[in-house]
């Protein structure tokens, strides 16, 4: 069987060494010059950073994935001596009982109930359909101790606003965070780039960087080729697309459910200011705002991204709809977190993409994802597909299904199943 992969980031490749580990001729088509996409990491002057901050979940997807492809990555867990910005106030980060009893920004109530409920997060659940927002009402008594739930929720999801998330998908990210943790990567979230197109490689996987695909040509209601910007035309009898839901929907225009489900989704998005900086200033190794959506963390004191005696730091602002950053904003978190650092550079996003779609309640959760493509032998990829994780679990895991329901259909054990 013959399949081509349209991108080359995490998705694509892990789709493709599953398929050509099953004896698959597989091609890989990205339109960039690297491979990678949002997992590319810049390495320079002895730095490494990534795009705006990354963590592997442990416990997740991604890492039941990663495994399965070779090894769960080096790294460490972050080593949190952190701050909790409430309006302008810095005070103590509550991470344990020592912080939850140091901390100003609770009262003697406040401080019991934050006691009693970071006991029990890792065992919470939800009621059917409530948000977040409804969540917190039902179990928090008290507005600030609700306040910093949100903070760790948005932290744990990347997403604001939190409150408008289903509480049963909010709170596993929130468990996998403060239960297995998450990891900083060794040498960035490239070493999963450069691991990921090894193994492809290795497996036969043809890849062709700087390939930009125009168009996929149906007959007979199936995929059967791709046509390059370059004029070359590729056949196929399988297809995996691990791009954005926009341009899945571009390159299957007959897809109706798939036009229809691409027009309702918005990103979520974040601006980021990465550095690269010289040694720290303070023990502090986070910030991160209570009633403002902000995060800084110190990358390098868990992972090796940096020169001895120096430090990556990476600053983000998690957006709204219609909100901004500017990269002033961002520095000015920075200093509050590491006051007079030495900056060597600094690079300013002002918006990137963090997950190509907000899972509200009203989008239906994670469950409201599309799953397939129509087209029967045509399976998606990506942050935006299936009902299993978010981020970088979602990518995997969404991987993971397509080739194993490419080899079955393949095999004729059964159909491609297509839902919506």
């Amino acid at each position: 069987m013959k399949a081509a992969i349209v991108g080359g980031g995490l998705g694509g490749l892990a789709s493709a060494i599953l398929l050509a580990e099953k004896g698959w001729k597989v091609s890989l088509f990205e339109r960039a010059n690297e491979l990678g996409g949002r997992a590319r990491s810049l390495v320079e002057g002895g730095y490494v950073t990534n795009l705006g901050p990354h963590a592997v979940y442990k416990g997740g997807h991604a890492e039941r994935v990663l495994t399965k492809l070779g090894g769960f990555p080096s790294g460490g867990a972050p080593k949190v001596r952190g701050l909790a910005m409430v309006g302008d106030t810095l005070h103590t980060l509550p991470t344990g009982p020592v912080s939850l009893l140091s901390t100003g920004m609770f009262s003697f109530g406040e401080r019991l109930e934050a006691g009693r409920l970071m006991a029990r997060i890792g065992s919470a659940t939800a009621r059917g359909d409530e948000t977040v927002t409804e969540w917190l009402e039902r179990n928090v008594e008290h507005e600030r101790v609700r306040a910093m739930l949100l903070m760790y929720l948005r932290i744990a999801t990347y997403t604001h606003p939190v409150g408008d998330l289903l509480a049963k998908d909010a709170l596993p990210q929130l468990q996998m965070a403060s239960g297995p943790g998450v990891r900083y990567l060794d040498g960035g979230w490239q070493t999963l780039v450069d691991g990921f197109r090894k193994r492809a490689e290795d497996a036969g996987v043809g890849i062709r960087a700087g390939a930009k695909v125009c168009k996929v040509k149906i007959e007979n209601g199936a995929a059967k080729h791709l046509e390059l910007e370059d004029g070359q035309v590729e056949a196929f009898e399988a297809l995996v697309l691990a791009v954005g839901p926009k341009v899945a929907s571009r390159l299957l225009p007959s897809d109706t459910k798939l036009a229809s489900h691409v027009a309702r989704l918005r990103p979520v998005e974040a601006a980021c200011l990465d550095v690269a900086a010289g040694e720290l200033v303070t023990a502090t190794t986070a910030l991160f705002g209570v009633d403002s959506p902000y995060y800084a963390s110190v990358h390098s004191v868990a992972a090796r991204l940096a020169p001895a005696g120096k430090s990556v730091i990476h600053v983000a602002k998690y957006l709204a709809p219609g909100e901004t950053a500017t990269e002033d904003e961002l520095r000015a978190i920075l200093e509050r977190m590491q006051p007079g650092i030495t900056i060597e550079r600094a690079r300013y996003l002002p918006r990137i993409t963090v997950m190509n779609a907000h899972i509200d309640a009203a989008a239906g959760g994670v469950a409201g994802r599309i799953s397939r493509s129509s087209v029967p032998n045509v399976a998606l990829v990506g942050d935006w597909v299936g009902d299993r994780g978010m981020l970088l679990d979602a990518v995997l895991a969404s991987a993971e299904a397509a080739a194993e329901g490419l080899v079955a259909a393949g095999s004729g054990e059964r159909a491609f199943a297509v839902s919506a």
